[in-house]
């Protein structure tokens, strides 16, 4: 990749960046020619300007972003193809609409189908209409190779305003790192069809079963001053202890060490999160991050000791956007009952796309 190449990807990242967390971004015109010997300075002030900006949001890393630049960095090493990429680590990217779909027969399709549907993205470099067109088409219709791939299949586009970065990086090599899976299919009040998807960064680590076993989330609401206590105590300690159980605590499914927790505050049309993850429980490991010894400490009868640290946020919502749980009792006080995967996946993409 040359060095003009690179400063168009480095600048089309940043304006991704800044679109997804709503970052003020005005990128700096790269004087640089193919032969120079290094990206021009103020391309590093731009994403120092950026990274001030998510350090204000509590984001210290962007898991979709650092998994690209590393494949970026090792163009030589191919992120694994075929339907084992459901064996492989995935990142939450973008959700979008379906561009054009209603031109792609989808009488043929439409029935068919159903949301969790596996798709592919193909970069199309016969559009006449669009220079960064990528294609969206069911995962079995495609073999891999976008060069011999029959566009008769595909179902629709990646919208033009969402498919700059995702083009940009397929030109250099990356045509396997995209996966995405129809999340939406529906008819509004009009009758209308609407059809999105969810993108993901696919990686070229592979998920391991006690990974993706081992973490569950759980989920509990608070009231404006817990949640008030908890941001003071991340901003002074860095973690939050809390004490929660009951007898007999053996039968209460609560969280276990690494697992996470969404602590929601509603505050009338709104809802403020954390996402924080549980790094000791019981006295001996929480020990180690209080000024006591495991004797000493106070807890109340038949209860357990949990220390958190947070992960993301604090993040504000609009209750619209939790509409997922309203099927979904969170339990107030306590962390009680583990979610669903599917709802610990709306939650991380909540928290990855704000």
């Amino acid at each position: 990749m040359n060095k003009i190449d690179k400063s168009n990807v480095i600048k089309a990242i940043k304006k991704e960046i800044a679109k997804q967390y709503k970052l003020s971004y005005r990128p700096t015109e790269c004087t640089c020619d193919v032969n120079c010997s290094e990206v021009t300075i103020e391309a590093d002030n731009d994403w120092n300007t950026l990274e001030e900006q998510l350090k204000r949001k509590g984001i210290d890393h962007i898991d979709w972003y650092e998994n690209i630049w590393k494949q970026l960095e090792n163009p030589g090493r191919k992120v694994l193809k075929d339907t084992a990429f459901k064996r492989r680590k995935r990142f939450f990217f973008k959700k979008c609409a379906i561009s054009g779909w209603s031109k792609h027969d989808p009488e043929e399709w439409w029935g068919e189908v159903d949301e969790g549907e596996q798709l592919v993205l193909i970069r199309d470099y016969n559009n006449k209409h669009d220079s960064n067109a990528v294609a969206v088409a069911f995962a079995g219709d495609y073999e891999g190779d976008p060069e011999n791939f029959d566009f008769e299949y595909i179902i629709g586009y990646v919208p033009k305003s969402d498919n700059e970065l995702i083009a940009q990086l397929m030109d250099q090599g990356l045509h396997n790192t995209f996966i995405a899976e129809l999340t939406t299919k529906k008819m509004d009040v009009s009758m209308k069809r609407c059809l999105r998807m969810t993108i993901y960064v696919l990686s070229d680590d592979e998920l391991e079963d006690v990974e993706a076993l081992s973490c569950n989330t759980f989920a509990v609401k608070v009231n404006k001053d817990d949640f008030k206590d908890i941001s003071n105590e991340l901003g002074n300690l860095g973690f939050v202890e809390f004490q929660w159980g009951g007898f007999p605590i053996s039968l209460r499914d609560l969280p276990q060490k690494d697992d996470e927790v969404i602590f929601l505050c509603p505050t009338g049309r709104k809802t403020r999160l954390y996402r924080m993850k549980v790094m000791a429980r019981g006295e001996y490991e929480a020990a180690k991050f209080l000024d006591f010894e495991p004797d000493d400490l106070i807890l109340d009868d038949d209860t357990t000791i949990f220390v958190l640290t947070n992960i993301q946020g604090p993040l504000s919502c609009k209750n619209k956007d939790l509409e997922f749980l309203d099927f979904q009792q969170i339990p107030a006080g306590e962390p009680e009952g583990r979610l669903s995967s599917d709802l610990k996946e709306h939650f991380i993409h909540l928290f990855d796309s704000e």
